[in-house]
Formats: structure tokens, sequence, C-alpha cells
């Protein structure tokens, strides 16, 4: 059932269009940061959305255990042909391992920080597996997604849902703060799944959350600050949406529109303060109790061990309390007291001897345990905290959040630690801040993708993240540097001009357009050959207002505009059309208009690995 909380209307098994929903035992399907929705209101013909982390009315499970979430791994065989995703992947390649046989294949877990982490992304770009063995990473993701997906249309078979393809919609959340090669790198990944171009939509994780939890009825959200969460979504509020997953923590602000809308009043920022980096900790901290060389034997001999140890550690995260104050106590698997007994040592003399000896210590009747004191267990989690909370405190006191205090929206599996929250509700700076955390945070992104799905224009405007413009020509002017003057048809033009479409900070509305006139001559026969090839703009960016050329300081190449023919055959001799720029949406997309036909034609943008160019166009 679906409720209309502005008219009280109430619909069964419909999905209606509108700002304001409270989605209630929804016959739905939720999948891979989305889900499956069934629209058959207003006459409309059903449409479906798919997302990720497989869940229906009836609590239905990842196959492999009791959990709405699985581990993000792909187990590749030998010849790299897939195998197993999640939990189900950790099994096989456990069950590999433990019988030696592990090294031919390739097991690859946690590759979504791999798009954040690198500085170039193409279709050739690599990712290592647990062996430390390369693969391609389009691979990985490709068959990750295909997996999903699969997963989904098998499960509606089973249910004698006949869904035609051209009636399915996929989205695809990603956090606000990657970048554009990113987001291509996961489009492309998509599209080789199988996915059409145009039934792919992309979604920003913090604003797939801010739909959804504005929607929520009010027993489901734990609020701070002493206000009914219901008004922090009022028309003209702000809200700051903190999501905080496994790899990245993603900040936004939204405000609320008098339509009850939202629209992004700042560019999102964040950095990699997810939940991986207290793994990291506690690896490092068990590192330092058994030492280097029995870590380093776990790693290289006893993987399935090893997993086994990040599993356990996974789980007691998720319990341990700020005000705990007896041991956390983590058992060893087989394979780690199998090293101990064979270099003729015990655990606890091990323990005894480390640096950490005051605060871990092995009871004698729990001889493969450690007890590990809740504070060491806490203090994990403060280097990561401590970024989370000094970024937040920098979004308040740089950002123009008005004098009413905004609301705060914790969302993410990481938001779901008490540890983490409980140091952001009680420091000092939010105090007068209402923290709002769904009882679902995990699942926040998941559900709202689905909303936006529904409604991409539900959010209105966003804050553009740089100043974006092409490289272009213009008249020669007095002042202008001597090595970019170009001579041709009898005019000086200077080369390298930064055409700005787009300025830093600007509020840009979804389907707003920058435009340019752009114009070029086949005249030349050398230059007759291209007719049939696309024309190509390079786009760049900087974070300065007014760039004057794009090889200033700060200045760089984003990627390349390709425009084709818009009789799809070939360019006139001599062409003058429009091009336009939209930015406001989740991914750039650019337009042509011709002139001289009044044809207008989709530019492609590929923000991969490009070459400059000098095929450039001149500014009029």
């Amino acid at each position: 059932m679906i409720i209309d909380l502005l008219t009280r209307k109430k619909y069964t098994n419909q999905f209606c269009y509108g700002s304001a929903l409270y989605v209630h035992k929804l016959e739905a399907i939720w999948s891979f940061a989305v889900g499956l929705l069934i629209n058959t209101c207003h006459g409309c013909p059903p449409r479906f959305y798919f997302g990720c982390c497989y869940r229906h009315r009836n609590n239905l499970h990842w196959p492999d255990g009791p959990s709405y979430k699985t581990p993000t791994c792909v187990l590749l065989d030998s010849e790299k042909t897939f195998h197993s995703f999640g939990r189900e992947a950790e099994n096989k390649y456990i069950s590999l391992a433990e019988n030696e046989e592990h090294e031919d294949w390739y097991f690859v877990t946690r590759f979504k920080m791999l798009l954040m982490e690198k500085e170039e992304l193409d279709e050739n770009t690599l990712v290592e597996d647990m062996d430390k063995k390369p693969i391609s990473a389009l691979l990985v993701f490709t068959e990750a997604i295909k997996y999903l997906k699969n997963h989904l249309l098998n499960d509606l078979k089973k249910r004698n849902l006949d869904v035609p393809d051209n009636q399915i919609k996929w989205v695809l959340t990603v956090p606000a703060i990657w970048s554009d090669p990113a987001k291509q790198f996961m489009r492309t990944a998509a599209e080789r799944a199988n996915i059409p171009h145009s039934s792919l939509t992309l979604a920003y994780e913090p604003e797939a959350a801010a739909l959804y939890c504005r929607l929520l009825p009010i027993d489901t959200m734990k609020v701070a600050g002493g206000t009914n969460y219901l008004s922090c979504f009022e028309p003209g509020k702000k809200i700051i949406i903190v999501d905080l997953g496994g790899g990245t923590a993603d900040i936004s602000i939204n405000e609320v529109t008098k339509e009850h809308n939202l629209k992004t009043i700042d560019r999102a920022t964040g950095g990699d303060w997810g939940g991986t980096n207290i793994d990291k900790k506690y690896l490092k901290f068990l590192e330092e109790v058994l030492g280097n060389n029995i870590m380093e034997e776990i790693r290289r001999d006893y993987r399935s061990d090893l997993l086994e140890i990040q599993q356990d550690f996974e789980e007691q995260k998720r319990k341990v309390t700020p005000d705990r104050d007896h041991d956390v106590v983590i058992r060893m698997p087989g394979g780690v007291m199998e090293i101990i007994r064979n270099k003729k040592q015990k655990l606890a003399d091990i323990v005894e001897s480390s640096e950490h000896s005051g605060t871990v210590s092995v009871k004698e009747n729990q001889r493969d345990r450690l007890h590990i004191k809740a504070r060491i267990f806490i203090s994990f989690f403060k280097e990561t905290t401590q970024h989370i909370i000094s970024h937040l405190q920098q979004v308040l006191d740089s950002r123009h959040l008005g004098h009413i205090p905004p609301a705060m929206v914790m969302v993410g599996g990481f938001s779901e630690s008490v540890i983490v929250t409980d140091a952001i509700r009680n420091h000092e700076s939010f105090q007068n801040i209402k923290v709002i955390i769904p009882t679902e945070a995990r699942l926040a992104v998941l559900k709202g993708a689905v909303l936006f799905g529904h409604n991409p224009t539900v959010v209105i405007s966003r804050m553009a993240k740089y100043s974006y413009g092409i490289r272009s020509y213009r008249t020669f002017k007095k002042g202008d540097p001597v090595e970019k003057r170009l001579k041709e048809e009898g005019k000086e033009w200077c080369r390298d001009y930064f055409k700005k479409l787009f300025t830093i900070n600007q509020e840009v509305t979804v389907g707003e357009r920058s435009a340019v006139t752009i114009k070029d001559s086949y005249k030349d026969k050398n230059r007759q050959a291209k007719r049939t090839m696309k024309h190509t703009l390079d786009l760049y960016f900087t974070t300065e207002k007014d760039p004057n050329f794009i090889d200033e300081k700060g200045c760089m190449k984003l990627g390349q505009v390709q425009i084709p023919p818009p009789d799809g055959k070939e360019w006139p001799m001599e062409w003058t059309g429009d091009f336009e720029l939209e930015i406001g949406g989740t991914e750039i997309i650019g337009h042509f208009k011709d002139r001289n036909s009044g044809k207008t034609v989709i530019a492609s943008f590929n923000a991969f690995g490009v070459p400059f160019h000098y095929n450039t166009p001149k500014a009029m």
C-alpha cells in the first residue's frame, strides 16, 4: 500500500508520482542499490525499478545467510569465468584455499573503492585479487552487476512474472563525490552486463537516502534534538546527509522546496572514511599482537582463516557500544593456532610478549581466544570518526546554512555503529542539530534509489562542482601569450581558450543547458576525409571561477565530447551549430543542434584517457 502524505489518499499496489510518499508493505523486491516497484496508476504501463540488496515483503534474505546485505566480492575461475558473488564466493574461496586449489582462481573483494583510488580510469584498468594477481577491473564490475541483474530476473521467473526487458528501469547508486570517469566506468560495466543505455539511471547515494528518509513514518526514525523528524523536511529546511558506507563518507546538503522537492545547495564532499578503515586498524593491531611472521604466514598460506578473522571482526564491530565495560572476545581460527603450534609456541605467551600485553589477554580455559579491552577495541574507530567529525565541522563553518540549525540524516551501514553515531551526536559542535538515523540505515540508499528511479526530477537542482568549459579559439588580443597566436583565413586567433559554460558553485537546475556556437569547414582537401568522422570537443574543468586558458594551474582535462554528423552520414562542407552542455543531472550530457538542418543529436562524452586534440571550435 502507498499513502500520499500530502493528500492522505491511499493506493493499493500502485505507485503514484508525487512529492511525499510513504511506502508500506508494497509488493517489492529490493536489489543492487535500488529495487523493484510496479507502477500501474494513471493508466501508465508497468515499470520495474531495480537496484542492489535483495529483499522483498517476506523478508527474503541472500541465499548464503540471514542478511539484507552480502560482501562485495567476486570469484572467477582460472579462465576468468564468473563463478559466484558475495558470501557464496567467500565460502567457495575458503574451500579452495583449504584444499590448496585457489592459486589459479581470482577472488576480488571490496573493489568499489578502486574507482575512487585510481587517478586514471579506462577500459584497461586493472585490479588485484587477494593473491595480488592482476585482472581487468571492468570485467569484475561487469560480472558483479550481471550477477545481480540475473538474480532479480530469475526470481521474477520463479514468481511467474513475465517482465519485458523494455519495462525495466535499472538504477545504480554512486557516491556523490565520485569523479565523472568513475561514473562512466560504472555505466560501461552495466552496459556490458547487457543493461541498455537508455534503461539505466545513476543516482547519488546521499540524495537517494534523503528521498527515502523524508517519507518514513515517525516510529522508524531515531531523532536526537527533541523535534518531530517530519518538521526537518518542511519547505525551506536544510538537511545535511551523511552517508557512511564501507569505503567512503559522502556528505551533501539539501534544501526542501515549497513543492516538497529537494535541491542540493552545496557541492558534495567527503573522503575515504568508511567502515573498512576500522578493519585495517584491527588487522594492524592483530599483526602487532601476533607478530609480522605469523600474520604474513596467515596471509600467504591460510587465506580461509584470514577471511574468517575478518568475518568475526565484522560481527563484533556492529555489536560493540561506547559504554561497553567488558572485554571483546575474538576467536582465532584453527589455522592460526596450527601456525603457533608449529612454532612450538602458545598464543598466551605470544600475547604476553607483545606490546599490547596489558590490554589483550588469553584465558586458561579459552586458549584460542583473544580478550581485548573494550577501550582498545573502541580506539580502532577513533581516527576515522575524528576525520568525519572534523569534516562535518568544516561543512557547518564554511557553508551558508542560514540561522536555523540544520537537521543531519545519517545513513549507510557504518552509520549503524553506535560508536560512530554517539561520537557525532555528543560532540559539542552538533548539540543544536537534529540527528536522524533510520532504523535500517544500511538500506536507506537502496530504497531511496527506487523512489529516484520513478521520479529523477524530484531533485530539481545541484551545485556545479567545478567551472566547466571547452577548449576553444577566440580573437587574439593584446597581452595574450604569443605562443598561443594562430593565423588562419587571414585572421589572428588565440588558441587554448577556456570557453566557460558553467561556473563553480553555480546553482544548476536539472535539464538546464549552457550553449556555445561552433562551426567548422572541410573545404581544405586534406580535411574532407574527416567529414564522416565525429566532431570532437575537449572538455575541461577547474576550481577557478574565471579561467582564461586550459593550461592554467589547476585546470585539467575532463574528457572528450564526440558529436556525430546530424544526418548520420557526413558533415556539410561548412556548418554552424550550437553545442549545449548539461551538468545538472548525475551525468554529463551534450547536445548539438545543426543550424542548417535544424536536427539535434546527442553527443557522447568520454572521460576515459582521451589524448588532446586540436580539432577545436571557434567561439563566436
